[in-house]
């Protein structure tokens, strides 16, 4: 998508009048990374990259994919089209938009929630640490006596 859309003049024109794009580098931010992702597999029951996630002004997001080429085409939707199809449904089916925004923020919040439950604990980290290290063979490396 780089090179196919992102550099195309046109493709740039409707994003840089009707939205604003952000970039992010999944290496560098693998936790913005990660809960968009979460997102798109609620919504598409799938994910992958490039990844592609709108969000209203107030960023709870309500429409996300992955690849799409410039045009529709195997079987896919263009991103030109998705472009102006969910420009169009912002502008006259807001209230569509917000309730599709606010489904996913519930869903990721209570995924999160999930998560926080599930953890493991500072106690339970610690004791399995000192475990470990109590097997560590310090001079020839590895754990217990097997080579």
């Amino acid at each position: 998508m780089a090179h196919e859309s992102f550099e195309d003049q046109q493709v740039a024109d409707i994003l840089n009048e009707h939205f604003i794009s952000i970039k992010v580098d999944r290496e560098e931010r693998p936790d913005i990374d990660s809960m968009y992702m979460s997102v798109c597999q609620m919504m598409t029951g799938q994910g992958g990259w490039p990844l592609n996630v709108f969000v209203t002004p107030d960023q709870k997001p309500f429409y996300a994919g992955t690849y799409f080429p410039k045009r529709s085409a195997y079987g896919r939707p263009g991103f030109i089209e998705a472009l102006t199809q969910l420009l169009d449904a912002y502008h006259n089916d807001r209230d569509h938009i917000e309730s599709l925004a606010e489904k996913a923020t519930n869903n990721l919040r209570i995924k999160a929630a999930g998560q926080t439950e599930n953890a493991l604990s500072q106690e339970a980290i610690h004791k399995a640490y000192y475990q470990l290290m109590s097997s560590f063979d310090t001079l020839y490396g590895g754990f217990g006596s097997a080579p």
